[in-house]
Parts: structure tokens; C-alpha cells; sequence
């Protein structure tokens, strides 16, 4: 009689603890894909050895750099990213969008970052620049005109 209630307890117990391991696991993954993608956090201004640069990838032809986030001339949210690498002239960082967080050089091609892409380059003077009042330190630059991330009109430098 005690076999019987064994054998039973285990033909009851073995598929219901395979039932909450399998919908443990379910649940779990449903959880990953509906994760927000991770940011990186965006200060009021720009750290040592970063800069807020035009969204608009590698083919932007605006170059704007600031050092508080708003939008470039061009209308684009401006993104925080990394100096990678600078020469005299330029600044380079990752070509990938504002959800990448390379932080490092590809270690067998210094054009590249991290993840595989070749790195952006944008000049370290600009052709215009933001001209605001006394106090305001936005250090906009941009090879094109427009407006400013603080919204004053900029002029050729």
C-alpha cells in the first residue's frame, strides 16, 4: 500500500513540478523581450572626454558638437557619446546610435569601435558658433548655420 501512495505522489508531483519550471521559464522570457532598452544617461552637461553630438549618424554633414544635450542645426536630438580617439583637428567617436554604449577602440583597427564601425569624425572648430549671453556655456559648434542647442542663433567663428 505504501508503494502504491509512492508511485502516486511521484506520477502526481514529477509533471506538476515540470509545469511550474516550463512556465517559470515562459514568463521569464516574455519578461526579456519586453525589457526597455538600456540608455545611457544623459547629464545637464558633458563629462570630461564626451560631447553631445548630431544624431544623424555617419553621412551628417552638420558636424554639431555641444556640451549640453538639445537638438543640432539640422532639427536632430542631439546624443552623448564618448571621445574615442582626437588628433589635433578632430574628435572621433562611435558611429552606432544613442543605445550603443561603446566606450572603447576596436583593439585590431583604431578607426573602429568596439562593436565594428568605422568612427565618426567631427572637427574640434567649427564654421559657426554659439554667440549666447554672459553665463551660458552650451560650447555649441556646427559646420553649418542654425541655431544653437540653448536656441540663440549662431554666427561664423
Amino acid at each position: 500500500m505504501k508503494r502504491v501512495r509512492k508511485k502516486q505522489l511521484h506520477t502526481i508531483c514529477f509533471p506538476l513540478a515540470l509545469l511550474v519550471l516550463s512556465l517559470f521559464l515562459i514568463s521569464g522570457c516574455a519578461q526579456m523581450k519586453s525589457a526597455p532598452t538600456a540608455q545611457i544617461s544623459q547629464p545637464a552637461k558633458a563629462d570630461a572626454g564626451y560631447k553631445f553630438i548630431c544624431g544623424c549618424g555617419p553621412k551628417c554633414d552638420c558636424k554639431t558638437m555641444a556640451d549640453k544635450p538639445g537638438n543640432c542645426v539640422c532639427g536632430t536630438k542631439m546624443i552623448y557619446k564618448k571621445i574615442l580617439k582626437e588628433d589635433a583637428d578632430n574628435y572621433y567617436f562611435c558611429a552606432c546610435g544613442e543605445e550603443c554604449q561603446c566606450d572603447t577602440l576596436n583593439p585590431k583597427n583604431s578607426n573602429q569601435c568596439k562593436c565594428g564601425k568605422e568612427l565618426m569624425k567631427f572637427p574640434k572648430r567649427g564654421k559657426y558658433g554659439c554667440y549666447c549671453p554672459p553665463g551660458c556655456d552650451c560650447g555649441t559648434i556646427s559646420q553649418k548655420p542654425g541655431k544653437c542647442v540653448c536656441g540663440t542663433e549662431m554666427k561664423p567663428i
